[in-house]
């Protein structure tokens, strides 16, 4: 007998959003790219499928007072959501915050935090055990880490981009960073991960 054709259908991005105050609030299914490299992030790419959550992100470069004589604008981006579909933990959640700057036309650079939190044998999903996720830079020995109490998975990120002098147009240096439960890159050099590389947008003439 022949088998009947099944057609499983799922939503691969969609999402309603609205502008307030120079940010983009948003709920959906979106694509996400938080590095500087063309092929890939440390810290959201699109190299799996996104999730239903919660962004806000600053659009317009916002300016300080003394602040942004030394680290020029800056801009910030959240996510928050569910990560449905993985297996272990079951039933995580991830939450994201971005800050980046750019002191000057040719360099930008940012700093990022990822944290999976909550899950089967840890702390439901509640305010109090987000606030504890977001606040929470130090590393927890075994026995808090596999407890009710383990703040989470706690990623950071460090990038750059410089457009080289002479070359302005044409070749930009750039560089990806990760550490696991450690703060940033800059703050544990040693226990961190590096992916630099060059951009060439296009050869003279």
């Amino acid at each position: 007998r022949p088998i009947a054709t099944v057609t499983n259908e799922r939503v691969m991005e969609a999402y309603v959003s609205a502008t307030i105050a120079n940010h983009i609030v948003s709920f959906g299914k979106q694509d996400e790219w938080l590095g500087p490299g063309q092929g890939g992030s440390f810290a959201y790419s699109n190299n799996a499928e996104n999730i239903y959550a919660f962004h806000i992100n600053r659009i317009e470069p916002l300016r300080i007072p003394l602040l942004s004589v030394l680290t020029g604008p800056f801009r910030y981006e959240f996510l928050v959501g569910p990560l449905k579909g993985h297996v272990y933990p079951a039933d995580p959640w991830v939450h994201m915050e971005k800050i980046s700057f750019r002191p000057s036309n040719n360099l930008e650079f940012g700093f990022e935090r990822t944290v999976i939190w909550g899950g089967k044998g840890h702390e439901p999903i509640t305010i109090g055990s987000f606030l504890k996720s977001f606040y929470s830079v130090n590393s927890v020995n075994a026995p808090v880490k596999f407890s009710r109490n383990d703040p989470g998975a706690r990623f950071g990120t460090f990038d750059f981009s410089y457009r080289l002098p002479f070359v302005r147009n044409r070749l930009t240096l750039y560089m990806d960073s990760e550490a696991h439960d450690q703060g940033s890159p800059p703050q544990h050099p040693t226990q961190a991960c590096y992916r630099p590389g060059l951009y060439l947008s296009h050869f003279p003439g």
